[in-house]
């Protein structure tokens, strides 16, 4: 196995790992050969640069709300996480509504288009679900003080 088929295959890889996987592929060289011949050739890893959370000086940055806000109880504060994992076929996107309070992921699910309605119905669901949770609590709780 050559060093070019290697980091084709894991450009992530660096001189060290890449001549791993040539000795553990039956290949025999050293360490500083792979270097040399990487260095010589200007083939480097491919590695997230610096200062890549640095906002753009052309988009709105809009307040942060609960900079002063002491969260005390249950559903006060929720917040939403959209992330995309990729998969062999695609991307599929999953979106979580987290409660502040508890740290609890209320409610989840997964989509496979970034369509606004299908968060919409979800955040609709679960704003359903726990009101519904709270009527239940507090008639259970109102059924206790009278009994």
């Amino acid at each position: 196995m050559k060093i070019k088929e290697v980091q084709i295959e894991y450009p992530f890889y660096g001189y060290r790992r890449i001549w791993r996987e040539i000795n553990k592929n039956g290949g025999d060289t050293t360490e500083a050969t792979v270097r040399r011949v990487m260095r010589r050739f200007g083939i480097t890893a491919v590695f997230p640069g610096k200062n890549l959370s640095k906002a753009c000086k052309y988009h709105k940055k809009y307040p942060y709300l609960l900079k002063n806000k002491v969260i005390r109880y249950p559903n006060q504060v929720w917040s939403t996480d959209i992330t995309y994992i990729k998969l062999p076929t695609g991307n599929v996107y999953l979106m979580a509504i987290i409660d502040w309070f508890s740290r609890k992921v209320l409610r989840w699910r997964v989509f496979n288009t970034m369509d606004a309605l299908q968060y919409a119905n979800l955040l609709r669901e679960t704003s359903k679900n726990t009101a519904a949770l709270q009527s239940s609590i507090q008639t259970r709780e109102a059924s206790l003080h009278l009994s």
